[in-house]
Order: C-alpha cells, then structure tokens, then sequence
C-alpha cells in the first residue's frame, strides 16, 4: 500500500483525464446488439435506406412500424400475407433470415407474426420472434384518413463470442472527507481468450399510421424499443475487491489546506457466469417520425412515392446527446408491376462506444432496390454497401 503527500488537486484531475483518455483510445468497438436492431433486412426498406415509417406493407412492415400492416391489410383488401428474406450485412455476415406471416381479424383488427435468424460466420447469433397486434384507433374522418394503432413484443436471444486482449477495469475514488465516489476507467491485459454473452429481451414498440392527412400525404410515428426486460449472462466479469494490490492511498491538499484522503478502489475479473437481469439501456429507445409523398404522373401510368423519416436516438436517455437521423429516398412504380427505388440517409449506421460512453456515429447512405410483381406474388432485391438481400411476399 503506497501513500503519497501533497499531490495537488491538478495533479489529481490529470490522472483521472489520463485513464479517461486511455479508456477512448479502445472506445472504437462494434455494439452488435443496436446493430441487430437497426437493421430491418426487409427489401423495399432497405432500398430506401430504411425509410418508411409511413410506407404501408404486408407482415414485414411491422418491423419498421406495427401499424402499417393492418393499414396494408384495410387499403389491398387481402385477407393473408406471407413472407421469406434472405440477406447479409455488415454485422450479420453469414445470413439473416426473415420469414412471417399475417391475417386480417376483421376490419378493426389484424394480427402477425415474424421469425428471424441472424448469423455471422463466426456463429455467432441472434434468434427473434415478434408478434404484431394491429388495428382502428379512430375511424375515417371526411377529410383525413383513419388513424391506426399497433403494438410489437419482441422476443429476443442473442449468443456471441469473440476474442479479447484487454478488459475494462472500473475503479471507484473515495474522498473520505465528502464522501464523494468519481469513477475512472481504463483497460488491462485480459488472461482470458474469449469473453462470451448469452442474452435474452423482451421489447415492446408501439406504432401509428395515418393517411391523407393532407391530400396525397401519409403520415407514420414509431417508438422502438419503448418497454424493454433483458437477461444476461457473460463471462468473464467483474467483481468488487475491497482491497486488493492496486489500493493507493493518496493524500492531496485542497484548496481550503485541509488534508483529504482519497482511497482507489479496483476490481477484478473473473472467468464464470454472471447472471443479471433489468431493463435494457435507455439510449436504444428512440422516435421515428415520417411521411410519405404520393404522386400519380404520366397520366397515372407512374406512381411517385417519397417518403421522408426523421429519427431521433438518445432522445430517452439524459445521459446521451440526442442524435437525428435523416431517411429519405423515392419509389417509381411502372403500372403497378415494376417498381425502382433509391434511397439516401446520413443517420448513425451503428454506434461506437467505451464502458459508460455510448457516441453515435453518422455516415452518408446510398441504397436501391427493385421489386416485381406478378398477380399476387411480389420478387424483390436491394443493395447497399456491405449489404443486399432478395425477398418474396405473397398475398391473398
């Protein structure tokens, strides 16, 4: 146990900077979790760069706002929708499976489902299960649309793996004179090879869709991730050591000359299982707000449709700097067989972040995407960098 006299509070405050520091020299790491979340791998979305928050469409649509599929349901007058995506990204490297299916209750109500297996080529995975309720919140009115109210549960599991050279360490500073606890972080060597997460969540989001709130004019709200449950187990993992060999008792001199005694607390890692259980961080909820443009040209042989979506992140967590996310892009259907689309976003494509620090990070997106249908059947296929996947829809 070392003491040191008459370390002056600047000295201090440099120490704690320098470990800071240190920690934002790693911060630069994939969250696969967000990742997952903010990859929707459904075809016409992803061509628009994941816009269409007020884009009406079959089971799949539910992912990007669990209104939209009983408004599909209500303006197309089918009854059933099923459908299968194959796809990689940047995350999910391996694949990513999408398959599922809805029925329309009645003209108040329709219900969904979605299974989804993503996988990277070092199989690591994730395995999702969602069930959409969707239906009339209030009725058409002379000039506006009805407004539509629905509600996802995702049921989530996740298992990952992947080398380690270093952990995170924490260590508390106790002033034992106000009582005060500052945190400082840094990393060490790891002795293990591997660190493991098995994780499962429960998230709810809840979604509203209206059209012709002005003439040609929809609009679409979500909130992801809005009631969340999660349970976790990883190795290796951190426990508290009251005293161990990194104790330091440092003794400083304030600005009042009075002495302050100030003890480091470390803690250290260990290769078991570590259970834990609570709600999932506030900064994944985030608001998606949207609109979409329809436009009918070349005596209404062309349909234009441009939707537009703005994306808040953080915007729960005080924490976290709110960060906005700009969707946008535009659909041309020829006769209502063959669809082209591009899309455009400058939004966060995931987020880079340190134990404690989560930042988002924005990039320019480009994206497009081609659908064709034939009677009841729908083939479609989109590409963006790192990404592209192929898609079918049926409907009756």
């Amino acid at each position: 146990m070392k003491k040191i006299s008459t370390l002056n509070p600047t000295a201090l405050t440099a120490l704690l900077l320098l470990i800071i520091t240190a920690t934002c020299a790693f911060s630069e790491i994939l969250n696969p979790q967000f990742s997952a979340h903010r990859h929707y791998i459904i075809p016409r979305y992803m061509g628009l760069s994941q816009a269409g928050v007020a884009l009406p469409e079959v089971i799949s649509s539910s992912l990007v706002n669990p209104a939209l599929i009983h408004s599909w349901h209500v303006k197309s007058e089918y009854t059933y929708s099923g459908t299968l995506v194959y796809a990689k990204d940047s995350v999910f490297s391996r694949y990513v499976i999408t398959t599922g299916a809805s029925w329309r209750f009645n003209e108040t109500t329709t219900i969904g489902s979605i299974y989804r297996n993503l996988k990277r080529e070092d199989n690591n995975y994730q395995n999702d299960i969602l069930i959409c309720v969707s239906g009339r919140l209030f009725d058409r009115s002379t000039s506006q649309g009805a407004v539509n109210l629905g509600m996802n549960m995702r049921i989530e599991n996740m298992k990952w793996e992947y080398p380690i050279d270093s952990l995170p360490v924490y260590a508390h500073v106790h002033d034992a004179q106000i009582h005060d606890t500052t945190v400082l972080m840094g990393y060490t060597q790891s002795p293990y090879s591997n660190e493991s997460r098995n994780e499962t969540r429960l998230l709810f989001d809840l979604g509203f869709f209206q059209d012709n709130i002005f003439p040609g004019m929809d609009f679409g709200l979500t909130f992801h991730n809005l009631f969340t449950r999660r349970w976790k187990s990883e190795k290796p993992s951190i426990i508290h050591k009251d005293t161990t060999v990194y104790d330091t008792i440092i003794t400083i001199v304030n600005p009042d000359s009075l002495l302050d005694t100030v003890i480091i607390d470390s803690l250290k890692h260990t290769n078991t299982w570590t259970d834990s259980k609570g709600r999932f961080p506030k900064v994944y909820k985030r608001m998606t707000v949207g609109l979409a443009y329809h436009a009918p040209i070349m005596q209404n042989k062309v349909e234009l449709v441009l939707p537009f979506d703005v994306e808040f992140l953080g915007l729960f967590d005080k924490k976290q700097d709110v960060k906005v996310g700009l969707h946008t892009g535009i659909e041309a259907w020829l006769n209502k067989k063959i669809c082209l689309r591009f899309g455009y976003a400058y939004a966060p494509n995931y987020i880079l972040g340190s134990p404690g620090d989560i930042a988002f990070e924005s990039h320019h997106i480009l994206s497009g995407g081609v659908s064709v249908l034939f009677e009841k059947v729908r083939f479609e296929v989109y590409i963006k960098k790192q990404d592209w996947g192929v898609g079918s829809s049926v409907t009756f």
